[in-house]
């Protein structure tokens, strides 16, 4: 990952991934782009595109993208809260829809020592298939630090 840009309100970086799957080799690149639109509230926007040349499927190109907003001391002090979406694989090659991911999340400080994060995901046309059903998950996340 190469950052590009970094201000105290902005950042872009550029990713690139590459190696060998299933035999074919591939390559993908990304954008990352974070804006703080104050210093409790920030965006970011990201997108990719990928080149798996010789698969099952031919030479197929796929894309992503996420977009999300994120508040920071909501409702106490150093807790964090956010919602997102994200398209992780366009390609019509695979599947008859795109599927779609909503996540929204709340990290809350414990203790000094003990962060706990609730977070519900929604995902609407699983495997880009539109006859699979919606999946709705809850993850409760504790991470302690020592």
């Amino acid at each position: 990952m190469e950052e590009i840009v970094s201000t105290t309100t902005i950042a872009m970086r550029l990713q690139y991934s590459g190696g060998e799957l299933l035999g074919s080799k591939f390559q993908v690149f990304g954008v990352n782009i974070e804006v703080a639109i104050s210093p409790q509230v920030g965006l970011f926007v990201r997108y990719g595109y990928g080149f798996y040349p010789n698969t099952i499927l031919g030479d197929i190109r796929p894309q992503y993208w996420s977009a999300g907003i994120a508040f920071q001391d909501l409702f106490t002090k150093s807790d964090l809260a956010g919602i997102g979406i994200a398209q992780p694989f366009l390609l019509k090659e695979v599947g008859n829809a795109s599927q779609t991911n909503f996540e929204a999340f709340y990290n809350i400080p414990i203790s000094e020592n003990l962060r706990i994060t609730p977070i519900l995901q929604v995902i609407t046309n699983p495997a880009n298939q539109s006859s699979n059903s919606t999946i709705v998950t809850g993850t409760l996340r504790a991470v302690f630090s020592f």
